[in-house]
């Protein structure tokens, strides 16, 4: 029998449909929605690659199941920018090289996008500067700070 879960997914009301209400909302990103800047890594909540938002926090969700979060509003890296309108971070990114090998960027990316909000106008902010460190390697924290 199909349940239906409903949920926001960058700014789009989004409703799906699924014979498993222990399907992964990680599965449902990338199967249903077709959003595949997250990805799996471990399977463990441990390494970052499966990073998005809810409600404007940073959480893993390769193990957690999608029931966990209808009626939530989920951003995915691809909810942050475009091409053509790239957030401050991407464009950083970009402009630092930041990518390394690009299979954990999407975390890496939605913690920064965490960590940004949570203290713009606070660059030399202790607060940033640890947040900054807790991103990742040093051409990551570079970007970070050339987009706050």
């Amino acid at each position: 029998m199909s349940k239906k879960f409903e949920f926001s997914v960058n700014g789009k009301a989004v409703s799906v449909s699924l014979d498993n209400e222990e399907t992964r909302l990680l599965d449902v990103l990338r199967g249903k929605l077709g959003l595949m800047g997250s990805r799996f890594g471990c399977g463990l909540e441990q390494c970052g690659c499966c990073m998005v938002l809810i409600d404007g926090t940073p959480e893993k969700c390769c193990a957690r199941p999608v029931w966990m979060f209808a009626g939530k509003s989920i951003v995915t890296v691809e909810g942050l920018g475009d091409v053509a309108r790239p957030h401050p971070l991407q464009q950083a990114f970009l402009e630092e090289q930041a990518g390394q090998c690009g299979y954990c960027l999407a975390g890496i990316l939605i913690s920064a996008k965490a960590c940004w909000t949570k203290t713009q106008n606070s660059r030399g902010s202790n607060q940033f500067t640890s947040c900054c460190v807790g991103v990742g390697a040093s051409t990551c924290c570079q970007a970070t700070w050339l987009a706050a």
